[in-house]
């Protein structure tokens, strides 16, 4: 019986250990403990029948009260004037196709994939970055999984299959998930669960070879290979290996992927803003540099050494942002239309984000 009465109680301990430092876990968590072990024994006396009912609402009501409390609190930590170059970016390509009438729905469009990326940013990077490390083994085989299911079932396009219908919208899995691919890759190189990571490589290339994204395939390996070389610890003949098929991979996309026929708001994006003037394309290639190179100075603003999938970000949007000069024929991402880059990418700052606030904690208690 006493151990029964203790339950919510022991409950709302572990789950307020999982959200909190230790400082707050004594300010806000333990006098709630101290409350509900008063009801329940007034409840296991006779003196308040309903107290059972009402220790686990309470439990209920601390519990959501100590995430917001959490989230507020890394909020407040985590340095958004990172998400500026990005969302320059898009705003770009919107512009662009603001000013032309026969585009402007895009434009319109392309405002609310900017408005869901902002939303998936701040979600991710309000996230203890240990837990995008922890979710390595989970991640991993979502990533497999989201693959395969455009290789049996995405749409096909001028002798591609990139993307996969979800109710109204038709989404390139690819270009939305490769900050999970980095996530995961890094986390079981981490963990030295090297033929799991030569598995989520080879599996993953594959299956983008096969679909012919020639994009997604190169920057992903090149991604993959900053993050399989940075990791410390690894031996060089599973870097080696992990790299080398990596790059078979990316090579055989690029020389096999068929041409897509070319659309002025997608592959023709850089022309479609370089008709707009000079100030315009000026500020759009000022933001196309400095979006890789955000992730880079984040990663390196440590005692530390640099976070090796904050590298493998920076390396895969350098290689999605510069793809115009050796893939002409490929969709341009983030500028471009198109929310699946903008999410991902949006994604991948949030990530790099919450290691570069969670590694500045940390320095400061050093």
């Amino acid at each position: 019986m006493k151990n029964e009465s203790n339950l919510p109680g022991r409950t709302l301990h572990r789950v307020a250990q999982a959200l909190l430092d230790e400082d707050d876990l004594v300010r806000a968590a333990e006098p709630a403990i101290a409350d509900l072990q008063l009801e329940l024994a007034q409840d296991a006396a006779g003196v308040a029948p309903r107290a059972a009912l009402r220790a686990r609402l309470r439990v209920v009501e601390v519990i959501l009260s100590l995430i917001v409390r959490r989230r507020v609190a890394l909020f407040i930590a985590t340095p958004w004037v990172a998400l500026i170059p990005p969302a320059v970016a898009v705003m770009m390509g919107t512009w662009a196709f603001r000013s032309d009438t026969s585009l402007s729905a895009f434009g319109l469009t392309q405002l609310v994939f900017l408005t869901a990326g902002l939303f998936v940013a701040v979600c991710a990077g309000t996230t203890r970055f240990t837990r995008w490390q922890g979710a390595a083994v989970a991640v991993g085989p979502f990533v497999v999984l989201s693959l395969f299911a455009v290789f049996l079932a995405g749409d096909e396009m001028g002798g591609t299959r990139r993307w996969l219908r979800v109710g109204p919208l038709r989404v390139q899995l690819a270009l939305a998930v490769w900050p999970m691919f980095l996530a995961a890759l890094a986390g079981l190189v981490r963990r030295r669960r090297m033929w799991g990571a030569a598995v989520l490589v080879a599996f993953s290339l594959a299956l983008l070879a096969l679909e012919g994204d020639a994009l997604a395939c190169a920057a992903w390996a090149v991604g993959g290979a900053v993050v399989t070389v940075c990791e410390p610890g690894v031996r060089a003949r599973w870097r080696v290996a992990i790299v080398s098929t990596m790059a078979v991979f990316a090579v055989c996309a690029i020389v096999s992927a068929p041409s897509l026929p070319p659309v002025a708001h997608v592959e023709g994006v850089w022309m479609l803003v370089a008709s707009r003037g000079p100030l315009p394309l000026t500020i759009a290639a000022l933001a196309a540099c400095l979006v890789p190179a955000a992730p880079w100075v984040l990663a390196g603003r440590r005692r530390e050494p640099p976070c090796a999938t904050s590298l493998g970000v920076a390396a895969t949007l350098a290689t999605l942002v510069a793809s115009p000069l050796f893939l002409p024929n490929e969709p341009v991402a983030l500028f471009g239309y198109g929310g699946s880059a903008i999410v991902g990418t949006f994604l991948a700052f949030g990530m790099v984000l919450a290691s570069a606030r969670d590694a500045w904690a940390l320095d400061a208690r050093a």
